[in-house]
């Protein structure tokens, strides 16, 4: 690719990161990104990426290859043991996208964007359809089951649903905060914030299932 090209593409994605994170995905145009963007082409957007969600997967892929670098790394320190800790777990759900707060480079951006399309039907590189291949690889699965082995597959789900959800709305909410000088949220650090974070998730992943659900569970015939 050259250089000229790659330095385009990179002026869009930036330019994407900052206004679906500002606006919203679905209240950003090509045509509003064509004009920020400088280009006397009005077809640049097209030309580098086809439409918007051209941009939106080129955008999510950029940080995504990080994350799961980095998740791979937790994984395989955790592989090297002889038993897999929960704790251990939650922090390969949660460290590779909270260290996307302390990128430059469109991180921030990047957690608010996903948090908007976690659960969006109309992008699937975020959709709950597409875990085993996108934010939870068939990896990560395999060893959350391994820590809370007894889980049907309905309450693995609404585990997974849950911890999805925790995990970019509450890393979104906490970077938003933070943009908006709320003071509350300025007295608790990031990496206290994170490390809370990590409890929780790892709450989610063992709680027992109650005895409640259980019988509901039982009444469906699971």
């Amino acid at each position: 690719m050259r250089e000229g090209t790659r330095e385009t593409r990179a002026h869009f994605i930036r330019l994407g990161e900052q206004l679906f994170s500002e606006k919203g995905v679905t209240n950003v145009t090509i045509a509003e990104i064509n004009k920020a963007s400088g280009q006397k082409n009005r077809s640049a957007l097209q030309y580098h990426f086809g439409d918007k969600l051209g941009l939106l997967d080129a955008l999510i892929n950029k940080h995504m290859l990080q994350i799961n670098d980095d998740r791979n790394r937790l994984l395989d320190d955790i592989a090297a043991k002889t038993e897999v800790a929960a704790r251990d777990v939650a922090e390969a759900i949660v460290l590779p996208l909270a260290r996307r707060l302390e990128d430059p480079d469109g991180g921030v951006e990047y957690v608010r964007i996903a948090a908007q399309l976690i659960s969006s039907k109309d992008y699937p590189l975020l959709n709950f359809d597409e875990l085993s291949t996108n934010i939870f690889t068939e990896r990560m699965l395999a060893m959350a089951s391994r820590i809370a082995p007894s889980f049907s597959k309905k309450v693995q789900f609404s585990r997974v649903t849950m911890t999805l959800s925790l995990l970019f709305h509450g890393l979104s909410d906490y970077a938003q905060m933070l943009a908006n000088d709320n003071r509350q949220i300025e007295s608790v650090e990031t990496d206290v914030f994170v490390s809370d974070l990590v409890d929780v998730i790892e709450w989610i992943q063992t709680k027992p299932v109650s005895a409640k659900t259980l019988q509901l569970l039982a009444a469906e015939g699971e």
